[in-house]
C-alpha cells in the first residue's frame, strides 16, 4: 500500500485473534496480577514478522506482517509479561517460570536457554504456578550481550541475580546477586535529611541502557564486568 500521509486515515489490513477469548476459573486472580496489562503484549516489529506474546498463555508468536498469518508459535513455561527482544535474527524473552529463552526469529525454533532462577521451585502467584524468581520478558541487547534479571527484591528470596550472556549462544559472562540494600528502614541515611528512598516497593526487573553504564531501577552495572553500584540520586555519565 502507498506511505500514509498526514491526516490520510490508516486502514486495517488485516486483524487476528492472538490469544483465547475464554478466560478459565482463576480469571478473576489474573486480572488482579499489577504486572500484566492485557491478555496480550505490545508488539515487536522487525524482519517483516510482528512479535507478541499472549501472557497468560506463555506464549509468544510470530505473524506476517503484511498478512496477519501465523508463522510460529512457542509455548515456555510460564507467564510472559513484556513484549519479545527481537535483534540479529532472535527472538529473545524471560518467563515467570525462571528461564530466559533465545529462539531463531524466523522459525521459533529454541537455539538456547538459561535458568536464571537459581532453582526450580515454583509458588503460587495470581491464580498460576511460577517461580519465586520471575524473569521479565523483554530482555535487553547491547552489543551482542544480552542483560537481564531474574527475582522480585533483594530482600526476597535470596535476593535478585543479574546476568549478562553472550546473545547468540547464552554463554555466561557474568551474574551478580543483589540481596541487600544500603539502609535497614524506610528512610536512607545516603539522603539529604533521610529522605525515603522508594526502594522497598520499587520494581526490580528490566534492564535499559544508561549512557556507558547499563541500569536496572537505580543499580547501574559495568556492561564488561558487571561491577554495580546503587544510586539513590540522580546522576549524569559523561
Amino acid at each position: 500500500p502507498a506511505a500514509l500521509r498526514l491526516g490520510d486515515t490508516p486502514q486495517v489490513l488485516w486483524s487476528v485473534q492472538a490469544a483465547a477469548l475464554q478466560r478459565s476459573v482463576p480469571a478473576q486472580d489474573w486480572d488482579e496480577n499489577p504486572f500484566l496489562s492485557g491478555p496480550l503484549t505490545a508488539l515487536t516489529a522487525a524482519q517483516g514478522l510482528v512479535f507478541v506474546a499472549a501472557a497468560d498463555e506463555h506464549r509468544v508468536a510470530a505473524l506476517d506482517a503484511v498478512s496477519g498469518q501465523a508463522r510460529w508459535t512457542f509455548t515456555a513455561g510460564g507467564r510472559i509479561d513484556t513484549p519479545p527482544t527481537v535483534q540479529d535474527g532472535l527472538c529473545l524473552f524471560g518467563s515467570h517460570d525462571g528461564w530466559v529463552y533465545c529462539l531463531e526469529a524466523a522459525s521459533g525454533r529454541l537455539a538456547w536457554r538459561f535458568r536464571a532462577a537459581p532453582s526450580d521451585a515454583l509458588m503460587m502467584a495470581y491464580g498460576q504456578m511460577e517461580s519465586p524468581w520471575p524473569a521479565p520478558g523483554s530482555i535487553l541487547v547491547r552489543d551482542g550481550v544480552a542483560y537481564f534479571a531474574a527475582g522480585r527484591h533483594p530482600c526476597s528470596d535470596t535476593g535478585v541475580r543479574v546476568f549478562a550472556a553472550r546473545a547468540r549462544t547464552g554463554d555466561l559472562l557474568w551474574e551478580k546477586v543483589l540481596d541487600a540494600l544500603p539502609f535497614k528502614d524506610f528512610y536512607s541515611p545516603m539522603l539529604p535529611s533521610r529522605k525515603k528512598a522508594g526502594l522497598d516497593f520499587e520494581p526490580v526487573d528490566m534492564l535499559v541502557s544508561d549512557g556507558d553504564a547499563v541500569a536496572m531501577s537505580r543499580w547501574r552495572f559495568e556492561p564488561a564486568s558487571g561491577k554495580h553500584r546503587l544510586l539513590l540520586e540522580s546522576i549524569e555519565y559523561s
